[in-house]
């Protein structure tokens, strides 16, 4: 095979040959101005995000309300489609709509909230062992609608000609890192037990 059949043309995409003649200052500098222009861009796309889910779910809310259906919103149909889920991970039925609630709020929102809502409930004493810590590895991922709104900020800003591309595959990529992180969270709910058991008679 050639030299020429190894290279790859990449669609759309314009890559920047940095001079020879560009000092470290230059280079820092333009970084900088890239960075200044990245920030701003992760802001609205992160406010647009967030704006569109909560009217998305007033929405919901309104037509629950109509059919006389109380938690009728994104948020509480996502916990009951999750419950099975965290009951694979190993919780214990009495912590399995709590699970699955925390697990619909990483998701729709950040793993922050999630994981503050989490340690007030660790607090009080109200969660077992085992829940603290399968819901620990669960919630442990960027797999939210948050961290795709930062993508899509920066992505539009570096590289605005790709942007429909990650459009493309952004659900699919969401998806992934929710899998990733259920499928660890179910790891640690099949062994740990054991886990335990062999750490109390060492």
């Amino acid at each position: 095979m050639s030299m020429s059949g190894l290279i790859t043309k990449t669609s759309g995409m314009e890559c920047a040959e940095r001079s020879p003649n560009e000092t470290s200052v230059e280079a820092l500098a333009t970084r900088m101005v890239t960075l200044v222009a990245i920030v701003p861009a992760i802001g609205y796309t992160l406010v647009a995000f967030h704006t569109a889910a909560a009217l998305l779910n007033d929405v919901f809310a309104g037509l629950g309300r109509l059919v006389s259906v109380a938690e009728f919103t994104p948020h509480a149909i996502l916990t009951t489609l999750l419950e099975p889920m965290v009951l694979l991970m190993g919780v214990g039925l009495d912590e399995v709509h709590f699970g699955a609630r925390l697990l619909a709020t990483e998701l729709l929102s950040s793993e922050v909230v999630a994981y503050r809502e989490l340690t007030s409930h660790v607090g009080n004493g109200a969660l077992s062992v085992r829940t603290r810590r399968v819901l620990t590895f669960a919630l442990c991922g960027f797999a939210n609608v948050s961290s795709l709104g930062v993508a899509f900020g920066v992505i539009s800003t570096i590289a605005p000609n790709r942007s429909t591309d990650l459009a493309s595959i952004g659900f699919s990529a969401l998806v992934a890192g929710c899998v990733a992180n259920y499928l660890t969270a179910c790891t640690i709910g099949k062994y740990i037990h054991d886990t335990e058991i062999l750490l109390r008679n060492f």
